[in-house]
């Protein structure tokens, strides 16, 4: 290191406990998948949040001491100083650090709690670890965009609010494959919970039990739903199609997507002849995205919920 770099160093020790670990073992392989979930879980997240080359994170474990099965680790960190200034002086940018990045994953938590109530009714997820948790297994019957920065859902009847930078790693594939290594050992027989210990060993999060990790573990790898969104578009018709179900393609200024149109009203009066459209006719409407990953790769579908306005080119 340099001696302009601004160094940090956080300690964390993952504790798995349950009668099959009562001899402080586990297998090799099963700890080899936990070093190397949490190494490229962390990796990708500092990748997603913060540009590359800002900050530096190395994860290292280091001799354990006696006890029921402990996987100490040391997270360094290596802020890159420009010209004697932080990266983010001068710009409207903030990196986030190992520790922020640890809360938002949920390996640590300030008030030791999983959740907290945000609102009457509503449930904050401060973190992807809390995330998963509540939806996994479950689907997402509503989400939007809320005032405070983060998103509102509403999974199962249940009103949560979602920090944006938690779904945006959330939503991530390499977050949640990583995520569900580290997880994984509570599907095995005999260890029932998980948690987190700082140098200390006290505990810096709420303990994990198997029973709630359970639907995140379980959820098929193939094919899960990460987030349904409606949200209003202006749409460009680039190809139409009157055949049932078949899918229309439009762009939206910047990309092409297909979509089904599920405006019943609005076929029915294409079909009866209520409706007419001109060279470059543009749609006002709503647009349902679905997200899910599909073969390990995040896709995303498009449903054209509700046509608003047909707008007609101008004649000037």
């Amino acid at each position: 290191m340099s001696a302009g770099d601004a160094t940090n160093e956080v300690y964390l020790t993952l504790v798995y406990d349950g009668e099959a670990l009562r001899d402080h073992a586990l297998k090799a392989d099963i700890l080899s998948d936990i070093y190397k979930g949490i190494d490229e879980l962390i990796k990708c997240a500092n990748a997603v949040l913060n540009e590359s080359g800002s900050i530096d994170i190395t994860v290292e474990g280091y001799a354990p001491e006696g006890g029921c099965l402990k996987i100490p680790l040391r997270f360094r960190e290596k802020i890159r100083l420009v010209k004697g200034f932080l990266p983010f002086i001068g710009e409207n940018k903030t990196i986030q650090g190992i520790t922020t990045l640890l809360s938002l994953i949920g390996l640590i938590s300030k008030n030791i709690e999983h959740f907290a109530c945000c609102a009457a009714g509503i449930t904050l997820l401060s973190s992807v670890i809390d995330y998963y948790l509540q939806v996994s297994g479950r689907k997402i019957e509503k989400s939007e965009e809320g005032t405070d920065g983060n998103r509102s859902i509403v999974v199962d009847g249940k009103a949560y609010s979602v920090p944006e930078l938690v779904l945006k790693l959330a939503n991530h594939e390499v977050v949640r494959k990583n995520t569900k290594k580290i997880l994984q050992p509570l599907s095995r027989e005999g260890i029932q919970t998980f948690e987190v210990r700082d140098k200390e060993g006290q505990p810096i999060r709420e303990k994990i039990r198997k029973q709630e990790a359970e639907p995140f573990l379980q959820a098929s790898e193939q094919q899960e739903c990460l987030d349904e969104t409606v949200f209003p578009m202006l749409l460009s018709i680039i190809k139409i199609s009157f055949k049932q179900r078949n899918k229309w393609e439009f762009s939206d200024g910047e990309s092409h997507f297909s979509a089904v149109i599920k405006d019943q009203g609005f076929l029915n009066a294409i079909d009866n002849d209520k409706i007419s459209f001109s060279k470059n006719s543009l749609l006002r409407a709503h647009v349902k995205r679905s997200q899910e990953i599909v073969n390990n790769k995040i896709q995303s579908t498009y449903e054209v919920t509700e046509i608003l306005e047909i707008l007609k080119p101008s004649t000037n």
